[in-house]
């Protein structure tokens, strides 16, 4: 697919890596729509080579709106790693019914390709060792269920409907823009707590996570857009490095000068203990770069929380 030649309908276009997809891939594609409730005013509204196409993706009839275009990016899950085990059928009701109208109605209006965004941590499960794509999915909340219940319902689209797809299973995205108004979002949740003078409970201090810069995301969601034959349909979108909670912290606390001495207690029933993640497919198919936790990027991303 020529980048001039495509055309792109973000779902989920108003979240941290929804809008982020859209403001970056607005000059690179010929069409770009945001579909979202829009319950906040997008930072990019103002743009005029972005079409707004408010709807819920909950109401049948707002998803048939959605035009007939080259590219889905699926960017939305209606619940998040904070709420747990909030149920399987909570996640059935949330996000499983309304992935297979979209699905439908993107076989019937003839959509080339189906980008998912997975949860890497989530899928993966409680493990000691390093995962790749192979790896036994063994989630531990029922967040990670819908995730793999989700991947297994677009891979059957694929093989059965012949609707082409990637699924992207992507570590702990971070950067500019990220607010962690919904409890998601390690980073935020510890700055916004910390410039508030209010003390930061950490679960699991030790645990670890990797985390991957919120533009190498974008640029990597790019690539699978336009990469014109997928050899790899589930790919790790990861830095492959990974930071424990308690540093993460401290690195926070030292850039802002808040040293609050942090709340630790045990991990919750649906918290994933260790995130170890492989990126070895990935840098099989892409050069770009991947990068993970460093001060000047975590600087760089509460100078901007500090300044929105």
């Amino acid at each position: 697919m020529s980048n001039t030649d495509v055309s792109i309908c973000v779902v989920g276009a108003n979240g941290f890596i929804g809008s982020q997809i859209v403001y970056m891939m607005r000059s690179s594609s010929s069409e770009i729509y945001a579909f979202d409730r829009f319950t906040a005013r997008p930072f990019y509204e103002s743009d005029p080579g972005i079409k707004l196409l408010k709807g819920d993706v909950c109401n049948r009839s707002d998803i048939m709106r959605i035009p007939r275009v080259n590219v889905v990016i699926h960017s939305l899950w209606l619940s998040n790693p904070a709420s747990g085990n909030s149920g399987v059928l909570f996640e059935i009701d949330l996000n499983l019914k309304y992935l297979t109208v979209l699905l439908d109605h993107c076989v019937e209006v003839g959509v080339e390709r189906f980008v998912f965004i997975s949860s890497a941590g989530a899928v993966y499960g409680d493990t000691d060792v390093v995962c790749n794509e192979s790896s036994c999915l063994q989630p531990c909340s029922s967040y990670g269920l819908g995730k793999v219940m989700a991947e297994n319902i677009v891979e059957y689209y694929g093989r059965v409907k012949k609707l082409d797809y990637v699924i992207l299973r992507v570590s702990n995205p971070f950067g500019p823009t990220q607010k962690g108004n919904r409890g998601q979002g390690l980073i935020p949740v510890i700055h916004n707590s910390l410039l508030a003078n209010r003390q930061v409970t950490l679960f699991s201090a030790e645990a670890l996570r990797d985390y991957i810069f919120i533009d190498d995301l974008v640029k990597v969601i790019e690539f699978f857009v336009f990469k014109k034959s997928l050899t790899s349909r589930v790919v790790n979108v990861c830095s492959s490095v990974s930071h424990s909670n308690r540093e993460v912290y401290e690195m926070i606390s030292d850039l802002l000068g808040k040293h609050i001495q942090p709340k630790v207690q045990d991990r919750r029933p649906a918290d994933v203990n260790n995130v170890l993640l492989s990126n070895d497919l990935l840098k099989h198919n892409y050069s770009g770069s991947l990068r993970g936790l460093s001060l000047l990027l975590m600087k760089y991303t509460l100078l901007d929380q500090s300044q929105s």
